[in-house]
């Protein structure tokens, strides 16, 4: 029977040989290359000429008995060539998985046609894609398994089982994979429930063991999993059991495909879905199709492109709904009947109403378009194609949906992350599970600005006194909270609460006036005394702003604060300096040569001025010289004395013999500075 098999494969690859040299042959009559266990989908027409290949290897130096996918893309003038062009694949080494020899012949999708290539044998494989008249070639160089190094200890491993699959009839030679084995070896297989068989041992190295599985009843099912077992230095003081870390599992030749489930289970018209079949049973080389629902297949199948195949999953691309109607044109929405068919077991499985094609997405309207950047408005979308999950974005972000329908959404907008900006995007829904995506009308974003409603006090505002500052439409980020912060003329505050949750409406702030950052004026008022010109320390406005740090947004209340100047703030008079010298004349002083000697000039403050201080005192001749430099606090009314030495210099003559200097006082009164005149006369 298994040669009766081969040679049924080598007649089915021969008349594809066949089919490809009528490809390369141009003849214009051509009929369409099929291949049901190629990458592409049917396609027909003469096989195009000078087309340009680029061959690709995913490995070009695997490990031998390890896979590595060729992939040739094939242009013609920049283009994808037609779907189901064949392209031919030879390898000096090793064999194609889908046909056990060194030729296979696959046809593309959207330009691209792949091929899996393996090898028991170390060495070079040169790889040949051939389109008609067009050759390319690559290399891809097996490499021999790594030594691995003698173990550190003595415990036995199991790291693999060579083949993993068998058939119930038993027979079969297995290869467990390990480190360590030594005689004498027993090997177990486990079903569950008690039921454990022997299997034949036929080898022993210390890497690999050899045994032949046993029979087995599959009973109703498919495969029948086992715990590989193995006993080291089996009935010996030193036996140790060691367990395969994957089962081995017995499996029917003629595999009976079964589905559970098809994910995602809805897509567009337009195909392109990748949709993973979940089940048991399934053998490649595979058929996927589909059918109007209900049909079974009555007017024929439509056959879908196989990316991969596993024993329990498939994964395929949905074809467009107009190729599964059966006249092959209009539009087909709605449930379809799926047919799985292993192609070596001639087993097949039907499942009704798997899938649903939906129209392709669209929004052909929406209302309103107009909305505060506070989030909040209800916006109506209208269109085809809507299916449940959706993404719904609104002036940029990802908007409430509150009700979901094929054909409308209902969705609230969110507000933006800087509410106070403007802004326009179109809104957008996508569908979730098949990635279908639609633009329809702008949506224009007003923003709003917060706004110091009012600044309220129990009393006159002074400095640390606590004022409550009102703010509307303050606003908040896109995590829900927002950090506020205040400034007072020029200094920043922190108000309490500092940090908010809620960004519309009037919120209520606390604020303590800062104690330092304020250039009060100086304003007329009329002292004790009944002078009219007196001074004192007067109000002074700042401006009040609101800053929102997370959202960036702010606003100036222009001269929003008044402010008292602090503490006691009586009317006095400015320092007011004069001088004890004689109106018209200068004081006087006389020191003989080699000698010095002193007089005194008195410096007044005026009667209710304020504390008058002086500075610094310099003189205009170096004979003369001034003590103190610096007085402090001299009050309304009083006086300072200041001392004069008058030290003529020493060895020489003073010429002339009378001397003259200007005391300059420099103080904090009005005006700021003061003088007076010393005489010093030099006697013999």
């Amino acid at each position: 029977m298994k040669v009766l098999r081969e040679r049924k494969y080598l007649f089915a690859l021969l008349a594809l040989l066949v089919v490809f040299a009528a490809c390369k042959g141009e003849s214009p009559t051509a009929p369409p290359v099929t291949n049901p266990g190629g990458t592409g989908t049917s396609g027909g027409g003469t096989p195009p000429t000078g087309a340009t290949i680029v061959l690709t290897v995913s490995n070009a130096n695997p490990l031998v008995n390890s896979t590595s996918i060729m992939t040739a893309t094939v242009t013609q003038n920049g283009n994808p060539v037609p779907n189901g062009t064949a392209v031919e694949f030879n390898t000096t080494l090793g064999t194609w998985q889908d046909t056990g020899l060194s030729t296979t012949i696959r046809t593309t999708t959207n330009g691209v046609a792949t091929a899996s290539l393996t090898s028991g044998t170390p060495g070079p494989a040169q790889i040949t894609a051939i389109v008609n008249n067009v050759t390319q070639r690559a290399t891809v160089t097996f490499q021999s398994a790594p030594v691995t190094p003698p173990p550190v200890n003595t415990v036995p491993t199991i790291t693999s089982i060579t083949p993993s699959t068998g058939p119930p009839s038993g027979g079969q030679t297995i290869t467990i994979n390990g480190t360590n084995f030594r005689t004498p070896v027993r090997v177990l297989f486990d079903f569950g429930n008690g039921n454990v068989q022997d299997a034949l041992v036929a080898s022993v190295t210390p890497t690999q063991v050899t045994v032949v599985t046993p029979k087995v009843n599959l009973g109703a099912g498919q495969t029948l999993d086992a715990i590989v077992t193995l006993i080291n230095e089996a009935g010996t003081p030193a036996e140790v059991r060691v367990a395969a870390p994957t089962p081995f599992t017995f499996r029917l030749a003629q595999l009976t495909p079964i589905v559970s489930t098809v994910s995602p289970d809805s897509g567009p018209i337009t195909g392109g879905t990748r949709i993973t079949i979940f089940g048991s049973g399934f053998e490649s080389p595979v058929q996927v199709s589909f059918a109007p629902g209900g049909s079974a297949g009555a007017n024929g199948w439509s056959a879908m492109q196989v990316l991969t195949t596993t024993f329990s999953q498939i994964l395929a691309v949905t074809p467009a709904a107009r190729d599964v109607t059966p006249t092959g044109s209009g539009i087909l929405t709605g449930p379809v009947d799926l047919r799985i068919h292993n192609i070596n077991s001639n087993k097949e499985v039907i499942v009704p109403n798997v899938f649903r094609y939906t129209p392709a997405m669209q929004i052909t309207g929406a209302r309103p378009l107009t909305g505060s950047a506070l989030g909040g408005t209800d916006v109506t979308i209208d269109g085809i194609g809507f299916d449940p999950p959706v993404d719904v974005f609104i002036g940029g972000v990802l908007a409430q949906q509150l009700r979901v329908s094929g054909t409308q959404i209902l969705a609230r907008t969110s507000a933006l992350a800087v509410p106070c900006s403007n802004t326009s995007t179109a809104i957008t829904v996508t569908n979730i599970n098949n990635g279908e995506t639609a633009a329809g009308p702008a949506f224009n974003v007003i923003g709003v600005n917060p706004i110091i409603t009012s600044v309220l006090s129990s009393g006159p505002i002074n400095p640390g006194s606590s004022i409550t500052v009102n703010v509307q439409n303050p606003g908040i980020g896109p995590l829900g909270s927002a950090v506020i912060r205040f400034s007072i003329g020029s200094t920043v505050v922190t108000p309490t609460p500092n940090q908010i949750t809620a960004g519309t409406g009037v919120q209520t702030f606390t604020l303590v006036v800062p104690t330092t950052g304020f250039t009060f004026p100086q304003v007329t008022c009329t002292t004790p005394g009944g002078n009219p010109a007196g001074k004192q320390l007067g109000p002074v406005t700042v401006d009040l702003v609101f800053t929102n740090a997370t959202t960036g947004c702010t606003n100036t209340l222009p001269n929003g604060i008044t402010v008292q100047p602090p503490g006691a703030n009586p009317c006095q008079l400015l320092p007011t300096p004069t001088v004890s010298n004689p109106v018209g004349s200068c004081a006087t002083v006389s020191a003989a040569v080699n000698g010095s000697n002193t007089t005194t000039v008195t410096l007044f403050n005026a009667a209710d001025a304020a504390p008058l201080d002086v500075t610094g005192v310099t003189s205009s001749n170096p004979m003369f010289t001034v003590n103190p430099q610096t007085v402090t606090g001299i009050a309304g009314g009083g006086s300072a004395p200041f001392t004069v030495t008058f030290a003529p210099p020493t060895g020489t003559a003073v010429s002339p013999p009378t001397q003259n200097t200007t005391l300059t006082f420099t103080t904090n009164g009005t005006p700021s500075t003061v003088q007076a005149c010393v005489t010093g006369t030099v006697t013999p």
